[in-house]
């Protein structure tokens, strides 16, 4: 895991270069296929200047929770880790080079992550005002309404967003838990790769 001080706009697509082996993103497969999901992510300490609020994970991008592998994608209702598996998402192309996405994910009981927002095609581009949670079931629920995302610019994945697909990554500076007392602020970040959604 890299340090912070390494979380410049290059960090997404450091993440993003181990998607190389993922399967093939050709178009063809069915609409009866399961939706199948590759992600890693962290949630911790938010240690880059000017960074205010507490966070209890005082350890700076600490593991959350992954599912599948870069090569191996799970498909939802598959167990991982003694926990299901569960893939809802839409890709849909809205307008021009213009797709609203909407995900879900969880793994079983315990974690979840939620990704909505208008996301231009263009790969590598820095995308703002992205919205996303990072929920630990049952018990904390981070939300932030300007993350960044940066869809992959590697050559495998090109285009990297379609109709039912997508592969990017997303940083979350200043996620929230409003529950807690104290409220929480801290630093989410996740890579990630959906298909046969919708």
């Amino acid at each position: 895991m890299p340090t912070m001080k390494s979380l410049t706009f290059s960090f997404p697509l450091l993440l993003l270069a181990g998607l190389a082996s993922l399967p093939s993103l050709a178009c063809g497969s069915s609409s009866s296929d399961p939706a199948k999901v590759y992600v890693t992510s962290t949630l911790g300490l938010n240690t880059m200047p000017g960074a205010t609020g507490t966070c209890n994970i005082m350890t700076p991008e600490a593991s959350f929770f992954t599912i599948g592998t870069p090569g191996a994608p799970a498909p939802t209702g598959t167990s991982e880790n003694g926990e299901t598996v569960n893939v809802t998402c839409a890709v849909d192309q809205v307008s021009g080079g213009d797709y609203e996405v909407n995900i879900q994910v969880s793994d079983g009981e315990l974690y979840g992550l939620t990704i909505s927002g208008t996301i231009n095609s263009t790969p590598g581009a820095v995308q703002s005002n992205i919205t996303a949670g990072f929920n630990k079931l049952n018990s904390s629920n981070y939300t932030e309404s300007d993350c960044t995302l940066t869809l992959s610019t590697d050559q495998n994945f090109q285009p990297p967003i379609l109709g039912g697909r997508i592969a990017a990554s997303i940083i979350c500076p200043t996620i929230t838990d409003d529950g807690a007392n104290p409220v929480e602020v801290c630093y989410a970040t996740a890579t990630f790769f959906l298909e046969n959604c919708n």
